[in-house]
This record gives structure tokens, sequence and C-alpha cells, in this order.
């Protein structure tokens, strides 16, 4: 799973230094009848811009980006079906393809965006900041379903197996910088004139290089994208 993290916008106000009714600054010229007059007064304009950090990883309608992987079983056969075997029985040899290939999909897709081919999984990912700097995200796993469990790996849903995270490759598309898929991971992406407005896409391969024990194993990824 892989949770996303959203900021509120705060409107920009224009507002004029001094308020009061009565006036601020104010000038007498007094000449001869015939001289030019002149008087001069100040107003002073102030625009307060609040900081802004919006960042979201996955399609807008999930509350949680859900990537999930099937490992291909024997000979290609679809999982639930119950075939008839005719190999040798023993000593047993496994029939080729007895794999480890695994197929992705993403399973809470509320929006447009997110999609898996072969074993990778792909996340829209998008971030403004106006703090002036750049934006650092960092990266915290846990095991579990919603967290909590073994730190880089996936728990089985009994006990006793795992998954390692680094079973797993993340990329993107060279805009904003994927993390490691590592517990306390970071990486940096770079303001422009004090701005960032980006979006990309992430996305996510699982390469088993062993067959696990049968079940399922889930953990979460959490991105905290921050600023100084």
């Amino acid at each position: 799973m892989i949770s996303k993290t959203f900021g509120k916008a705060v409107g920009i106000g224009l507002l004029v230094c001094n308020s009061s009714g009565a006036f601020a600054d104010a000038d007498i010229a007094v000449q001869p009848a015939g001289t030019a007059l002149e008087a001069t007064a100040n107003v002073d304009l102030c625009v307060v811009v609040p900081q802004i950090l919006i960042f979201g990883v996955g399609a807008s309608a999930d509350a949680v980006a859900k990537l999930q992987w099937t490992i291909d079983n024997a000979a290609g056969a679809a999982v639930g079906n119950n075939a008839s075997y005719a190999g040798a029985a023993a000593p047993f040899t496994a029939p080729a393809p007895f794999n480890t290939t695994a197929t992705a999909a993403v399973t809470a897709n509320g929006g447009t965006g997110a999609s898996a081919t072969g074993n990778q999984a792909d996340l829209p990912v998008f971030l403004f900041s106006n703090s002036g700097s750049d934006v650092t995200i960092t990266t915290s796993v846990a095991g579990g379903a919603t967290g909590g469990g073994t730190v880089d790996a996936l728990d089985h849903q009994t006990a006793g197996n795992t998954i390692p995270i680094s079973s797993f490759t993340g990329g993107d598309g060279g805009i904003i910088t994927q993390p490691t898929l590592s517990n306390t991971s970071s990486a940096a992406t770079a303001h422009t004139a004090g701005i960032v407005n980006l979006a990309d896409t992430w996305t996510y391969s699982y390469t088993p290089a062993t067959i696990p024990p049968s079940g399922t194993y889930e953990a979460r990824v959490t991105y905290v994208a921050s600023t100084p």
C-alpha cells in the first residue's frame, strides 16, 4: 500500500498595512497665491503569502493507493482452477514454468492515471510548494495492512513469513524524484524560482528471487514531503 498526504491551500491576501479610520499619512502645502502647491501622502501595501505544500501519490479519488502482485503458478494455470496434473510423481519435478513471475494490478484506482502492465504498476504523483526551498520526500516502511509491523518487509497475514521490501524496485519519470523503496530513505526535488509545481509517474515492480509460501503479504510505504 502506498499512503498519500494532501496539504490544504490557503488564499493569498492583499492588505493595506495601516487600516485605521484616521489618515495614516498627510501633508499640507502653504504657498502664496499663484505658486504651485504640492502635498504628499504615502500608502504602504502588504501582500501576505502563506507557505503551501500539496503532495499526492496515487489517483485523487483513492484514500490510499493499493498495488497488488499475483505470482503466476505452474504451467500458466489460472489461480483458482482445479486442473489435472499428469506429470511425474516421484521425485516430483515442478512443471516449467513454476516460476517467479509476478503480475501487477492497481486494485484501488478511483481516478485516472493509475495502471499496471506486466509486473509494473504506475501511480500519478503531484507536488506543489511555494516555500522557496527544495522539497524533500522521505519514506517509512512497515509491514501489515496499515503499517506498524515488520520494518522493511511485507508481513504474511498469519505469522512467520515475510517478503523483503528489497524485492521491489521503484522508478520515476525524472521530474519528482522517488526515494528508494526502503525504510528512512529520502530524495529531494529542486524548486524553480522558489516554486515547485510538478507532476510525474512513479513505478513499482516486484521481482521475487524465490517463490514465497502461499498467502497474502502486506506492507505500507508512507511518504512525507517537507520543506525547511
